[in-house]
């Protein structure tokens, strides 16, 4: 019995960015398919095939192949669950077709990719007298062809093995460090031994094994015959095989290099940047059969580069040879980001679905997108302007024009290159539109001490609840605002603006406000009325008496300060901030030494000792000066002003003869004595 078992997978996929209040909401099918293009199936023996189809939205599934819809019969069996089964024998029943699964629900019908199921393939090879290759010495290098080699499909189901004798029991190991199998079969000894030339009557024979249809052929016997040598020496490496491979994004590619040599080179792996390449754990590198091959798993578009080989032989001196292979990264088209959003849409505008496919570089382009709505192809008869449909973008870019609840569904892009197929399915849902009956007035006039209103009274779809968003701007600029949603986040409006519950009425409260109080309030208004899907948005401007002569206000924000009691604040740090500065003066000047004291100690005098000595002592005021005191400063003793303009006055003042250069240089002249006709030298003037 042989059995194959796939798996076609669609997860429920919920429209993007749609918040339901109807949890019964039927939802148009939605399909993820992970077939591959090609399925292959042998046709020996009795044959099982199973493979489920899943999408969202409670379905039920129906499958076509070849276009044509397949029913249950003693062969195919369907299933409620979208498994198809199918069981036949040789001869019997051909299975084999192209195969397309059907999502349906009441919202629409989604589809998977075609794939097809065929026959494996694999000939014989042709009939042939064994060939005896030339007789060669030990330690040499020598090589067998697969010659020959037969048709064998599909290639990752193929393999190469190389046997011995008449049967399939005794079969090389081509693993090892002397002997290599390269990518077309050819069996590589890379230095020989006397052992490999087979007894008389056995033979080299080359094996090809397809996976899939469990089956091995053999063919091109060849025989060996090889000399012995005692003193070997030294045999130059030689590079005798080296091939770059294709893969696929997401899969494995191998590179292969094959040198020869005795003894046996060393092979190391660098990439296009001279880095060397180190398998470690877990790693997406791999090294086989003694570094001959390099495994890259996971391949990206990254890995597409120019790889180097390097054999290096160390015998009387280091011998080192190189060979360029290429990996070449292949793939279905590749969508770019946002392609074939879910998208949720009102009655009458228009729903835009994208498909915008690139090639991995080095392939062409992708196929212009065919496109289909609940899995039927649309016409070029339904595009154009007036027509249901319309594309831009060279057919990437689908419209539906002024969408209607009928155009509810399922939509799917598809389009192709070399190397695959890309399929994706998107869902449309129409709604009913923010139908707004009653709007804010354009303009509105607000007086002291009056109150009106800014309200709006609207309906939309059942699934969905209208949300509010109020703004005011007033005449200097300053934007205020009370939303739950967006950047400005609460609410720092007025108290004399207040909401109603459900946000839909705005109440202008001026009962409190009198005179110019009322330009607080006058400003333009901006009011959202909104879904997750659809806007629709209002102005108002609001207007005062213009006779009115405005008055400063102050308007206290939620969480903020009021700048008077901030300025306040100020005033109180600068004015303990004065004070602080006025003691610590005080402070600074208070009792210690007065500097003139350290300079007479310091020239040897003793001005205190010096003060007692002269005979000065209090004397009191003169009787009678209180009476005769002058009015000025500055009055001389004959009543008259007098000013001081420089020292010789006070000369003539007072009879004194000044010499200014006595002064210190604080403009004090203690301790220095003058040429004073007066006093004795002995006398100190204080």
């Amino acid at each position: 019995m042989f059995s194959i078992y796939l798996l076609l997978l669609g997860s429920s996929v919920l429209l993007s960015n749609a918040q339901w209040d109807m949890e019964d909401l039927v939802q148009p099918p939605s399909m993820k398919s992970t077939f591959q293009q090609t399925y292959y199936l042998a046709d020996h023996g009795k044959v099982e095939f199973s493979v489920a189809c899943k999408a969202s939205g409670n379905p039920t599934y129906r499958w076509e192949v070849d276009g044509i819809t397949i029913h249950n019969h003693m062969f195919r069996n369907l299933y409620s669950n979208g498994s198809l089964f199918i069981s036949v024998s040789n001869d019997t029943f051909s299975p084999y077709g192209v195969y397309q699964c059907f999502a349906n629900n009441s919202a629409g019908s989604a589809m998977s990719i075609k794939f097809t199921l065929t026959k494996p393939r694999l000939t014989g090879f042709p009939t042939s007298p064994t060939v005896d290759l030339p007789r060669a010495n030990e330690y040499d290098y020598q090589r067998i062809k697969c010659n020959s080699r037969p048709t064998c499909k599909p290639d990752w189901a193929c393999s190469t093995e190389w046997k011995i004798g008449t049967g399939t029991e005794n079969s090389i190991d081509s693993t090892g460090p002397r002997v290599a199998l390269d990518g077309e079969g050819t069996l590589h000894f890379l230095y020989l031994l006397r052992t490999d030339q087979l007894q008389s009557g056995l033979y080299y024979g080359c094996g090809v094994w397809n996976q899939v249809m469990s089956l091995l052929t053999k063919g091109s016997h060849t025989t060996l015959s090889i000399t012995s040598v005692d003193n070997p020496g030294l045999k130059d490496m030689e590079l005798k095989y080296n091939r770059g491979a294709t893969g696929t994004k997401g899969k494995s590619a191998e590179l292969q290099c094959i040198f020869s040599g005795y003894p046996l080179p060393t092979i190391t792996w660098f990439d296009e940047n001279d880095d060397e390449i180190v398998p470690g754990s877990g790693d997406k590198y791999m090294l086989l059969n003694y570094n001959r091959i390099l495994r890259i798993k996971n391949l990206t578009p990254g890995d597409e580069m120019n790889y180097k080989c390097w054999g290096t032989q160390n015998y009387n001196g280091v011998i080192k040879k190189s060979a360029v292979v290429f990996l070449n990264v292949t793939g279905p088209p590749q969508a770019n980001s946002d392609q074939m959003q879910n998208v949720v849409k009102p009655i009458g505008t228009a729903a835009k679905f994208y498909c915008n496919t690139t090639s991995l570089p080095g392939e062409l382009e992708p196929a212009v997108p065919t496109w289909y709505f609940n899995g039927a192809l649309i016409t070029e008869a339904e595009v154009g302007f007036e027509q249901r449909y319309r594309k831009e973008a060279n057919g990437k870019v689908l419209i539906v024009n002024k969408v209607q609840k009928t155009n509810t569904g399922s939509f799917q892009c598809m389009t192709s290159n070399s190397e695959g197929v890309f399929m994706r399915d998107a869902t449309l849902v129409v709604i009913d539109p923010i139908v707004v009956t009653y709007t804010p007035p354009e303009e509105m006039e607000l007086l002291p001490e009056e109150v009106k209103y800014l309200a709006v009274d609207a309906t939309t779809d059942p699934l969905f609840t209208l949300k509010y968003s109020w703004s005011f701007t007033n005449k200097d600029g300053d934007i205020f605002y009370n939303n739950d949603v967006g950047d400005n986040f609460g609410s720092n409006f007025p108290e004399e603006l207040v909401l109603s519950s459900d946000r839909s009425n705005l109440t202008l409260n001026g009962a409190n406000l009198e005179g110019g109080e009322i330009f607080k309030l006058v400003g333009s208004y901006k009011l959202r009325v909104f879904h997750d899907h659809e806007e629709k948005t209002y102005f108002s401007e609001v207007t005062t008496d213009d006779s009115i002569n405005p008055a400063p206000v102050v308007v206290t924000t939620a969480g903020g300060f009021n700048p008077i009691i901030i300025a306040i604040i100020l005033g109180v740090i600068v004015l303990f901030i004065v004070i602080f500065l006025i003691v610590c003066l005080l402070y600074r000047n208070r009792g210690g030494t007065y500097p003139l004291d350290k300079k007479e100690l310091a020239a040897g005098h003793d001005p205190e000792k010096e003060l007692a000595n002269s005979g000065f002592h209090d004397l009191s005021r003169a009787d009678g000066f209180d009476d005769e005191k002058p009015t000025n400063d500055r009055m001389s003793l004959n009543d008259s002003d007098k000013d001081y303009d420089s020292d010789d006055d006070l000369d003539q003042e007072y009879g004194i003869d000044f010499d200014t250069s006595k002064f210190n240089e604080d403009g004090s002249f203690i301790g220095q004595y003058t040429d004073s006709k007066r006093h004795p030298p002995n006398q100190s003037v204080v």
